[in-house]
Formats: structure tokens, C-alpha cells, sequence
């Protein structure tokens, strides 16, 4: 069911489950881990085929669409004078001014 179509009581209770989890996982101790400045080339290959997607919304500048599967790319790139061929998943993108784009991979290898 979709926010629109839910009753406040029943978006109320989700919030309320969203928070308590949001509480937990901060008792638990769950740290972001560290980042170090990485400065090198990345070769990214695709290997797109005809991907299925859910279609969420729709509005006059675009559409949200849902996967159920991960979009994987590998790739390779050096790092402290070592080649490193790794297998990623999409897990972010944002867009900045300029027409840049900063994307986030979580390793699945």
C-alpha cells in the first residue's frame, strides 16, 4: 500500500517503528567506518542487459522505478601502487551543479 492511500493512525505507527529502529541500531554502536582520499582513475564496466524494473511514480520531470536485483558493475583501479579488480553494487547517486555526478558502490565481492 502507498503513503497516500494509508490513514494517518497507520503512518503514525510506521514512524514509530522507523524511530525505535533508528534508536537501536545507534545503541548498538554502528559506526560509519573510515574513509582515506582516493585519487585514481576507475574503469567501470556494465554488463546491462534488458533490465526489469517496478515502476513507482510518475511525474512531468522524470519517474521513480524499483529493481529487484542490485545493479552490478565491475571494475578496476589502482590503489597504493596495486591493481585492484572488484565487483560492486550500486547503492547511491546524486546529482551536484554542473552537471556532475557523485555515485556510491558497496563492494560485493
Amino acid at each position: 500500500m502507498r503513503d497516500y492511500q494509508k490513514t494517518k493512525t497507520q503512518l503514525i505507527q510506521e514512524l514509530d517503528i522507523l524511530r525505535q529502529r533508528l534508536v537501536s541500531q545507534s545503541q548498538v554502536g554502528l559506526a560509519r567506518p573510515p574513509r582515506v582520499d582516493f585519487d585514481a582513475n576507475i574503469e567501470l564496466k556494465c554488463d546491462f542487459e534488458l533490465i526489469e524494473a517496478q515502476g513507482i511514480n510518475l511525474s512531468q520531470y522524470g519517474l521513480c522505478f524499483e529493481l529487484k536485483a542490485p545493479l552490478t558493475f565491475n571494475m578496476r583501479f589502482e590503489f597504493e601502487d596495486e591493481v585492484h579488480k572488484r565487483t560492486a553494487e550500486l547503492v547511491w547517486v546524486k546529482k551536484f551543479p554542473g552537471g556532475k555526478y557523485r555515485f556510491g558502490l558497496k563492494f560485493a565481492d
